[in-house]
């Protein structure tokens, strides 16, 4: 709980845990491949795949998620402001979903880890991530609000959330975020 005149609030920052996840190059060139022959991207299915994994095996009785996918919004600013903008173009967009029709995609992991899924149903819930990230970066543009507010964080992030979003650090508390790095050497 974050109190904002508390002059202890440091022993209570948000924890955030990273995780890097590196696909070797054979096994790579089959997830796109399969990506491309199901209209999707990898991003979207790494988004799902993490879903399904939750609903399923982490939070069996929770209703409702929320996720974020960070893109590289660099492509969508105005020329000008792309070029007056050195530092990387990234932005975010929220995904709410229902978190049955990802239990019915994949079920909680037996003994040996393996998660059974619903290979039909989680290529479409991929689908429709990519068809929402399509839309709110064509459309929609709340990407843009975030990219737009940025300038608002001020020395910390915590900050910025209790001022300004009181929101946001509800939904935040178990929400992940996902996002492709692409290849590197």
């Amino acid at each position: 709980h974050l109190v904002l005149s508390d002059p202890q609030k440091e022993d209570n920052l948000v924890t955030t845990k990273l995780h890097t996840l590196r696909l070797e190059a054979d096994t790579m060139e089959k997830c796109l491949r399969a990506c491309r022959k199901h209209q999707t991207s990898l991003t979207s299915l790494l988004h799902t795949l993490i879903k399904v994994s939750l609903a399923a095996d982490f939070y069996p009785k929770a209703k409702f998620s929320h996720s974020e996918t960070v893109v590289d919004v660099r492509p969508y600013l105005l020329k000008q402001e792309r070029e007056n903008t050195m530092s990387t173009a990234v932005s975010m967009i929220s995904s709410f979903d229902w978190l049955s029709q990802f239990r019915q995609a994949g079920q909680s992991s037996d003994s040996m880890g393996q998660i059974p899924v619903d290979a039909d149903a989680l290529w479409e819930l991929a689908r429709k991530h990519k068809a929402h990230v399509a839309n709110d970066l064509h459309h929609k543009k709340s990407w843009m609000k975030a990219w737009l507010s940025i300038d608002l964080i001020g020395n910390d992030d915590e900050d910025y959330v209790s001022q300004l979003l009181p929101g946001l650090k509800v939904v935040q508390k178990s929400a992940f975020s996902v996002s492709n790095l692409g290849a590197f050497d």
